[in-house]
């Protein structure tokens, strides 16, 4: 018990604490506020990572279905364009073959005429309208690439699965780089200044039957390599779209 002592003006008032009392004292309230405020605190904090570990996992979800629908929706338009550059391409190749046949049939009745020794004169004559009808100059598909290009520049092509997404990036990169080399075999194939002389002396009537005869094969041969390489980028489409029809 902590003792008291009478002060001057005749008033009780307590002693000093003992010093161990006092220490005992704070030390049991410590421990039992630290105990109480350890669970308190453990509480919170659980609290605390449970809410934000579940505002992530939202998060992420749905982030994932952002992601998925931005990948389906990038397909969608890329197959379709791929479809639809295919269709081009067979269109082209057809075309290009009857192109072909027409100028073949030309050459050959030519070539015949020149053998026979058929005048020059006549041959003008007689062959202006088959070579008017048959020389057309090449037709090249219009393809498309805007499906692609904007899957790329919206990173929607980075959500579509792995396996897809090759087979879509060597289609349009045969796309490219087929189409740049037709151009490119054309401008070696096909000596417009020549056509054109060709065509124009054919009209005046006074064409060379042998530099018309080497005209119609280089426009023959232009085309066969055109078709040939189209035939290439028509197979190249269709792996792209190798999943796609199953």
């Amino acid at each position: 018990m902590p003792s008291q002592r009478h002060d001057p003006y005749g008033v009780w008032r307590p002693g000093p604490v003992s010093p161990e009392i006092s220490l005992t004292n704070m030390l049991f309230e410590i421990r039992r506020m630290n105990l109480h405020s350890l669970k308190e605190i453990f509480r919170e904090y659980l609290m605390i990572v449970v809410g934000i570990l579940t505002a992530l996992g939202l998060e992420q979800l749905a982030a994932n279905r952002h992601h998925a629908h931005m990948a389906a929706e990038a397909r969608e338009h890329i197959v379709a364009e791929i479809r639809a550059n295919v269709d081009e391409v067979r269109d082209s190749v057809k075309e290009n073959r009857s192109r072909r046949d027409s100028i073949d049939k030309v050459i050959a009745s030519l070539q015949e005429d020149i053998k026979k020794g058929v005048a020059a004169d006549i041959i003008n004559r007689n062959y202006q309208e088959d070579v008017h009808k048959s020389v057309h100059g090449v037709n090249l598909p219009g393809l498309r690439h805007e499906g692609w290009d904007v899957a790329v520049a919206n990173l929607s092509a980075s959500y579509i699965d792995s396996a897809a997404l090759r087979r879509y990036s060597i289609a349009y990169s045969a796309q490219r780089d087929i189409t740049s080399y037709i151009y490119q075999c054309l401008t070696s194939l096909i000596s417009l200044p020549r056509l054109t002389d060709a065509q124009t002396d054919l009209e005046m009537q006074r064409v060379d039957p042998i530099e018309l005869l080497k005209v119609l094969k280089q426009m023959s041969s232009a085309e066969g390599d055109v078709i040939g390489n189209l035939e290439t980028l028509r197979r190249a489409l269709e792996n792209g779209l190798e999943e796609e029809k199953k």
